[in-house]
């Protein structure tokens, strides 16, 4: 999927796709997510945009497609532990969409156009994460990015899964940081240049942080940086429960 701005080329590298739920908290961690919306609006709203979806699009009827997401929708319900959700998993036909989604109310899917990209269940990983906030973390690192990379750059997005984490990576060919500052770069304040308040990095480190992740950034002056951040991927904790002897 590739996103074009002058001679910027911004190159989303991802061997996965997201499917992003907003819940109650985090995985592992125990922390407590970034909820943004009042829940009941949300189930609301939920159902019917995965209604108009449906009657805008047709479902494909590719068992072995079906299967792959149900499957991996499954892990989302099991972490998500939200019983209360009607949980769904659906494939929508439409090969120029490149987009996961799932709503609140447990309705998710996916566009068949994810298939270029995807076509196991290791790639078509699952994080939890408010979406909003995961859409203001890579705006504010896109951004940056964006802003310090000459017209002749390069900017990649990546994203791959490490273990019980999905590691997203945003990587350009700007200006670089200068040694001094990489310590100090998420800070509030920080002066990222003479064009920049450093408030965007530090809100992204708060937002990555209250979703059970970690933020940090390569860089060397005159080559580039590379700003990397995890998500926990949502797996179904397992419950021991005592077991009585006699």
């Amino acid at each position: 999927m590739l996103f074009r701005s002058g001679k910027l080329i911004l190159g989303m590298g991802l061997g996965l796709t997201l499917l992003v739920a907003a819940c109650a908290t985090a995985p592992y961690t125990g922390r407590r997510q970034v909820i943004l919306e009042s829940e009941g609006s949300d189930i609301s709203t939920g159902n019917k945009t995965y209604e108009d979806l449906r009657c805008r699009n047709e479902t494909c009827q590719d068992p072995a497609v079906n299967d792959l997401v149900t499957r991996v929708g499954s892990r989302l319900a099991a972490a998500a532990d939200r019983p209360d959700y009607q949980w769904e998993f659906v494939v929508l036909k439409n090969d120029q969409e490149t987009r996961a989604f799932c709503l609140p109310g447990g309705k998710a899917g996916i566009f068949t156009g994810v298939l270029r990209y995807t076509r196991s269940d290791a790639d078509l990983a699952t994080v939890l994460a408010d979406r909003r906030a995961l859409q203001s973390i890579l705006d504010n690192l896109l951004s940056n990015a964006l802003r310090y990379t000459p017209d002749e750059g390069e900017i990649l997005l990546a994203a791959e899964e490490i273990k019980n984490f999905v590691q997203f990576s945003v990587r350009d060919t700007g200006r670089g940081i200068e040694a001094e500052r990489l310590s100090t770069i998420f800070d509030r304040f920080n002066t990222f240049s003479e064009r920049g308040s450093g408030l965007g990095l530090a809100l992204a480190r708060r937002l990555v942080e209250s979703l059970g992740g970690q933020i940090a950034v390569e860089s060397r002056l005159g080559h580039g940086s590379t700003f990397r951040f995890t998500l926990p991927v949502a797996v179904a904790q397992e419950v021991q429960h005592p077991v009585e002897v006699g």
